[in-house]
This record gives C-alpha cells, sequence and structure tokens, in this order.
C-alpha cells in the first residue's frame, strides 16, 4: 500500500468518526429573575377578557423561558411555583412573546439564557399595554 492509499484511508476513518458524532446541545446559561427584569426593554401586559376578567382575579403567572441572543423570549413551561388554570399558563406564554430584553452577554457575545418571567394579572393594568420598564 503506498503512502497516499494510507493517507486517503485514515483520513477517511477520522471523516467517518467524526460525521458519527451527536451534535452537542447549545449551552443556555441560567441567570436569575431579577438580573433579567434589569433588561427588560418591553413588556406587554396580556389581554384577557370574558370569564379570566369577571372573576377579579389577581396575581403573577410564572414562566420558564428561554430570552435569546436577539433578546426575543421563547416560552418553555410554567414555573413550579404555579398552580394556574391551562388557560392562564397559554394566555401568558402567548404575551411573553411580544416582550423584548437587551441581550445577555459573556465576554462580549450575546448568549442564551434561561431564566423565570413574571406575567402580572389586574384590573388595574389595561389589556395589551405596552411598557419599558428600562428604557435605553
Amino acid at each position: 500500500m503506498g503512502l497516499i492509499s494510507v493517507v486517503s484511508v485514515a483520513l477517511g476513518a477520522v471523516l467517518l468518526q467524526a460525521g458519527n458524532q451527536t451534535p452537542k446541545k447549545p449551552h443556555v446559561m441560567h441567570v436569575s429573575q431579577e438580573e433579567m427584569e434589569k433588561r427588560c426593554l418591553t413588556m406587554v401586559a396580556p389581554t384577557w377578557s370574558g370569564p379570566f376578567k369577571t372573576s377579579h382575579f389577581k396575581g403573577h403567572n410564572y414562566l420558564k423561558v428561554i430570552i435569546t441572543k436577539t433578546g426575543d423570549v421563547k416560552p418553555i413551561d410554567q414555573d413550579e411555583k404555579n398552580n394556574w388554570g391551562p388557560q392562564f399558563v397559554a394566555l401568558s406564554m402567548e404575551t411573553v412573546k411580544l416582550w423584548k430584553y437587551k441581550p445577555y452577554m459573556v465576554n462580549g457575545q450575546p448568549v442564551d439564557v434561561e431564566t423565570t418571567v413574571s406575567v402580572e394579572y389586574s384590573e388595574d393594568i389595561p389589556d395589551g399595554q405596552v411598557t419599558h420598564p428600562n428604557k435605553e
């Protein structure tokens, strides 16, 4: 076997081995709710009506979310603190998709983070109200 054949076989084995590796999941950092609240640029209040609003319910629905490198929110699930019904959880998940955050930086690079957010329900807050808690 010549040198070119040996190199070709060795290179083929390396490529085959590399092709069989499972791709790594992107690392997502956990950042506290308090820290991420300081980075919230836009919040939109939930739009709720009918039996929800007439129940005079007030409170906070906590969700686990991913805040992406671009500051968008991707809801994951409700937090363990919750015992809310599925309608409130679904409405809260749709609501937080409208929120925007300043990207979280590590070593000068934006990274995805996992955190908890709180969606407030109150008759005192107009449906769909947009606020800018940490306007730049």
